[in-house]
């Protein structure tokens, strides 16, 4: 089992998708089970990020809020960071049903002298399967104190390792382990 610590963002107000998809029924179980089943196999410290932990109270996981207000991802993560008993933290979105073990514990094999080791495919992060440091955190802070929302805004302050698609492919599909769910329609 890993030292680092895993979070599952979990805060999301699922307005694309009409209704509260991280307890969505996909394949016998809510979607954030199928995220929390392949961490469960990886690290022994796990935690949800969410402004309601009633609603996951049932997985029997430490819970946090978002420790500053407003909305978005980059706000999670910073939560998620601040809560961290570990330098380092793999992240990951509630609607992810299809991360893949061999890739998460490839990205952990990497992790040391990065701040963020993240999936980058034909020019896009997949900012939200990725290991963020601690180091972040003050980075993180001023960009949300600046208003901004993207999550890649503080890639520029700290040291980035990029994954290709070729690097990906040896472990996972790039086609289905990062597809996340934001329409009814993304289930089929």
């Amino acid at each position: 089992m890993n030292k680092m610590s895993a979070f599952i963002l979990a805060g999301g107000e699922s307005k694309r998708f009409g209704r509260d998809k991280s307890l969505y029924i996909y394949k016998n179980k809510p979607l954030i089970e199928h995220v929390f089943d392949v961490l469960k196999t990886i690290f022994i410290d796990i935690s949800i990020i969410s402004n309601d932990y009633d609603r996951y109270s049932y997985l029997r996981l430490p819970s946090f809020p978002d420790n500053i207000n407003g909305k978005g991802p980059l706000i999670g993560i910073h939560s998620a960071l601040c809560h961290s008993k570990t330098s380092n933290a793999f992240i990951v979105a509630c609607d992810m049903p299809n991360i893949d073990s061999k890739f998460i514990k490839y990205l952990i094999s990497i992790s040391m002298g990065f701040d963020v080791i993240i999936p980058y495919i034909n020019n896009n992060y997949e900012p939200l399967h990725a290991i963020y440091s601690r180091d972040c955190i003050v980075h993180i802070k001023k960009q949300i104190e600046d208003g901004e929302r993207k999550i890649s805004s503080f890639f520029d302050k700290v040291t980035v390792k990029k994954i290709n698609k070729e690097v990906i492919d040896q472990y996972a599909d790039c086609t289905h382990v990062f597809k996340n769910i934001n329409f009814l329609k993304d289930l089929e």
